[in-house]
């Protein structure tokens, strides 16, 4: 059995996702952002919907971007959002080192199972 299918929702590292996305949103804009959410968990949600989600990115992204966020992680699509904010804004060293710390955890929890496996 894979790895990612033994994984749940990392609550540890979303904060640090979230103030790097942040950043991002006032970068990107607050449209693109809204797109990349989207994209990254593949379903439209009520709480994404464009304009009033863009308008809230735009007032206080930290409080907007709390419940995407979970929502991506819990849909197992952290991988895809970063995969997608990475595309559109390669030189973010903010989600650099954020996805190297997903990157560190997965080493980690992937050494533990395989002594199981």
């Amino acid at each position: 059995m894979g790895l990612k299918y033994l994984r749940g929702p990392d609550p540890e590292l979303r904060g640090a996702l979230r103030y790097a996305l942040a950043d991002c949103t006032t970068e990107l804009g607050a449209d693109a952002m809204v797109e990349i959410l989207n994209a990254a968990m593949q379903r439209k949600f009520r709480e994404t919907r464009r304009e009033p989600f863009a308008r809230a990115l735009r007032e206080d992204p930290l409080k907007a971007l709390l419940l995407p966020l979970e929502m991506v992680d819990r849909l197992g699509r952290r991988e895809a959002l970063l995969t997608e904010v990475r595309r559109r804004r390669p030189i973010s060293s903010k989600i650099r080192d954020v996805a190297e710390s997903y990157s560190r955890l997965d080493k980690a929890v992937s050494a533990v199972f395989s002594r199981f496996g």
